[in-house]
């Protein structure tokens, strides 16, 4: 459903039973907007009418924290923190009120991320390259490979090589793939 503006309110998610092929509802979405037309707060509901996640926007519409409700997982909060000009920003994830467990570091240039360091999962940081027209060029943001793109005059995608690393260790020996896709 949209309002006056075009802007979705809210929107049903289904999925399909892989026991009986019937129509599941997973959550229900609701959306809320600042007078200025950016994002507010989005809340998720689970088919059970429980609220699963709220993620709460700033007046620029930049996360700023969110919120979870889920039986089994660990975390209950995270926090985004930016720095004043916008280049840095500590993705902080709690498992109560106070307790940070994992702190992510994101850096950004020109609005876009350039890299990511989570050393939960990998001491070397994610990265990303982009072009003059802020289309990413290279990236490592999957586990154990390189991803590289190229683009037609138009924007459009036309050559994506994966470069395959099988550690992400600092080993000089271990076999390399590249392929096309």
């Amino acid at each position: 459903m949209v309002n006056q503006t075009e802007n979705i309110v809210n929107y049903i998610e289904y999925g399909y039973s892989s026991y009986d092929g019937d129509k599941i509802l997973l959550r229900k979405t609701f959306l809320d907007y600042n007078p200025n037309g950016t994002l507010k707060e989005i809340v998720k509901f689970e088919e059970q009418g429980n609220t699963s996640e709220v993620n709460f926007y700033d007046q620029s519409g930049s996360l700023i924290k969110t919120l979870y409700n889920m039986p089994g997982l660990r975390e209950t909060k995270i926090e985004y923190l930016y720095s004043k000009d916008s280049t840095r920003m500590l993705e902080k994830h709690y498992e109560d009120e106070k307790k940070v467990y994992s702190t992510i570091t994101h850096r950004y240039k020109d609005k876009k991320e350039v890299e990511r360091v989570d050393t939960s999962t990998s001491e070397k940081p994610f990265y990303w390259k982009y072009d003059k027209n802020g289309k990413v060029i290279e990236t490592n943001e999957n586990f154990f490979n390189i991803l590289y793109f190229k683009y037609d005059s138009e924007g459009r995608l036309t050559n994506k090589i994966v470069e395959v690393h099988f550690s992400d260790s600092d080993e000089k020996d271990l076999p390399k793939n590249r392929f096309l896709l």
